[in-house]
């Protein structure tokens, strides 16, 4: 893994970096509802 990827999933939080993308997307709702 390249050190830029270890610093982005780094900066991530824990728990969206544990969680898969629909928690991820719980997080952010509005967000998620707008990619989508």
């Amino acid at each position: 893994m390249p050190a830029t990827t270890r610093t982005l999933f780094q900066s991530i939080p824990h728990s969206g970096k544990r969680a898969p993308r629909k928690k991820s997307s719980s997080l952010i709702p509005g967000r998620s509802e707008t990619t989508m």
